[in-house]
């Protein structure tokens, strides 16, 4: 992708609204907590450079992945439905197996998936430019990219900023600098 541009740049003030509204707290009329999380992601993946090579052409779709909760890929295919990111259609996918199917995505969010399955599936994608996203209390522990915290009603973020860069993705410092916790 690219690393700079005035385009990105001003795309970053919805950016930031969409995580500051993800951030506040949630009302029992407002969106679900499955909503929130599905926003954020997107929000999220938006921020985040990856290296030229990912894509294989430049046809290529922009994957979404997501293991466990099935309703947050479908709020994330409604949400999605008809877009694009970075120039490619959005597609998105539900990844039941473990590793194999998670490497033929770009972004991964964990959705109520940790310990041990979070962790063979993390270990697998941890130097490959998938950027992974999780709820479980221990995903930055297990070697995930950002970790999405309820706290006080709220939906927070924590960032594993050493994972990211091994990975050889880079989060934009705007969403960096909203982040709860960043571990170096």
């Amino acid at each position: 992708m690219t690393s700079f541009s005035y385009k990105r740049l001003a795309g970053a003030g919805v950016l930031l609204s969409t995580l500051l509204v993800s951030t506040t707290s949630i009302s029992e009329s407002g969106p679900t907590m499955t909503e929130l999380k599905a926003a954020m992601f997107i929000a999220i993946v938006k921020s985040v450079t990856w290296p030229e090579t990912t894509f294989s052409k430049p046809t290529a779709p922009f994957v979404f992945g997501v293991m466990g909760d099935e309703a947050i890929a479908g709020v994330l295919s409604k949400m999605t439905e008809g877009k694009s990111v970075f120039q490619r259609r959005l597609d998105v996918r539900s990844i039941s197996a473990p590793a194999a199917s998670a490497r033929e995505v770009h972004a991964l969010l964990f959705a109520g998936i940790s310990g041990t399955r979070a962790k063979i599936v993390l270990t697998d994608v941890g130097n490959v430019p998938i950027l992974t996203v999780g709820d479980g209390p221990d995903f930055l522990e297990l070697g995930g990219m950002v970790g999405l915290v309820e706290e006080d009603r709220k939906l927070r973020f924590d960032v594993n900023r050493r994972n990211l860069e091994r990975s050889g993705l880079k989060l934009g410092s705007e969403v960096l600098s909203l982040a709860r916790r960043v571990v170096e």
